[in-house]
């Protein structure tokens, strides 16, 4: 490791921003050519073929949440490993990890694939928008091995020190999406399969290029000869089940927003809450980002045993996650209207309940921050036993009593105030765990 390598330099605010900044701009980027995705079905396909979206959505994040879970608990071992001078341990892993990812994503995509239509069914497709769901679900699930391998090799591009790589290919990647959702959607009129094509071409870029950069030994971090080691594998997942909690979650909590929906308010709510959750996908992007961004710091430094590096790194993220929380709240208020008017087009209905919506929406951006660098914070302390339980509290069980209660108090509008709620109570809880967990871990 070089003298100029991150993890020998002092913790300071300006290098911490400096070696995390590209992974907050790459997560804003990938949510933003998401977004885009959704703005171009909106306004050329129609706002049933965006419900739809949301209707697949689950599935979409059921297998990233099989991606992140390698990559963040996966991560995290590697990291600890350079930091203990295990190179070649460090090395061997990752790459089995890698085809970890690969069997995992072919498993599942045979299995949906397997499932057909009655899937999209189960999941609340009514006639109107089932073909949508099948054009946009096959070729998205057919595809899903890049996308894995897009999310996985975002992280290992931190850990080997090159997160401006990792920036490039996404940018390059949501520049190519954007192009081609243009030209595939619009242009070409594939419709909404266009769509799932340009997602699935581009994040090509990402899930195979790194793959000959790995290769090509100029980083510490390389491919080796893999050595099956089942329980450091089966560590890696639960240390990264945080993640796969959260992105499960987010499967059952978006069917039941789509079914509360669908009985209040109809299509138009549906299509409402998708743009609400397009959205908070791009603004808490830079939190998941910052929380990406430092997590290989903290192993490395944990790993390592640098008890007072720790320390401040902690302390430093706190201050940093609290001032973008706050800057989050006041933009999502203020632009609010514009955010949801650009899914909304001409659709009064939609727009009416999304504006609404996200402003109450947004009062969670002030909490959510804390809690996702919480949950991320112990996955890198390789503690997946609380970092699960904080993203299975907020993410799942918190917010699904959130939504099947307070609708039924508030109507449309305790939809929308199912997550501020959830956010508030795991802020406190992860607040305890912080606070009880510091003598054990030295931060």
């Amino acid at each position: 490791m070089t003298a100029q390598s991150i993890y020998e330099k002092p913790i300071e605010l300006h290098t911490l921003v400096k070696f995390t900044l590209p992974t907050m701009l790459m997560m804003a980027f990938t949510s933003l050519y998401t977004l885009v995705d959704g703005v171009v079905v909106s306004r050329f396909v129609g706002t049933d073929a965006l419900s739809a979206i949301n209707i697949v959505f689950p599935l979409i994040t059921l297998i990233s949440g099989v991606g992140f879970m390698f990559s963040t608990g996966g991560t995290a071992i590697v990291a600890k490993r350079m930091g203990e001078g295990r190179q070649a341990d460090a090395n061997s892993f990752f790459t089995l990890l890698v085809l970890a990812t690969s069997v995992a994503s072919f498993l599942l995509s045979a299995l949906m694939l397997s499932l057909g239509d009655e899937l999209y069914k189960l999941l609340g497709a009514d006639d109107s928008l089932l073909r949508y769901c099948v054009q946009y679900g096959r070729i998205m699930l057919l595809g899903n091995a890049v996308s894995m391998l897009q999310i996985l090799f975002q992280s290992f591009l931190i850990a080997a020190d090159r997160p401006r790589l990792g920036l490039f290919l996404t940018v390059l990647s949501g520049l190519c999406n954007m192009g081609l959702d243009v030209l595939f959607v619009h242009t070409l009129d594939m419709g909404i399969a266009g769509a799932a094509a340009a997602t699935i071409t581009s994040a090509a870029v990402g899930g195979v290029i790194p793959i000959f950069y790995f290769l090509s030994g100029k980083t510490a971090l390389r491919f080796s000869r893999p050595v099956f080691d089942g329980r450091a594998l089966l560590f890696a997942m639960a240390n990264g089940s945080s993640e796969m909690v959260s992105n499960l979650a987010n499967s059952v909590t978006t069917f039941l927003y789509n079914m509360q929906m669908l009985r209040l308010s109809g299509n138009a709510g549906v299509a409402a809450i998708t743009a609400v959750l397009y959205a908070q996908f791009l603004f808490s992007s830079l939190l998941i980002g910052f929380t990406t961004g430092s997590a290989p710091l903290v192993s490395f430094h944990y790993g390592a045993g640098n008890k007072d590096k720790l320390r401040a790194l902690f302390c430093l993220c706190l201050r940093v996650v609290f001032a973008v929380s706050a800057a989050m709240f006041l933009l999502a208020e203020v632009l609010a209207g514009g955010a949801i008017g650009v899914f909304a087009g001409q659709d009064l209905a939609m727009k009416e309940i999304g504006v609404r919506g996200f402003r109450i929406f947004s009062v969670s951006f002030l909490l959510c921050g804390f809690n996702i660098f919480a949950s991320g914070f112990f996955t890198a302390l390789c503690n997946g036993k609380i970092s699960a339980g904080i993203s299975l509290l907020r993410t799942f069980l918190l917010q699904v009593g959130a939504i099947l209660l307070l609708p039924l108090l508030f109507g449309v509008d305790g939809v929308f105030a199912a997550v501020p709620a959830a956010e508030l109570l795991t802020a406190v809880v992860s607040a305890v765990l912080l606070l009880r967990c510091r003598r054990r871990y030295g931060y």
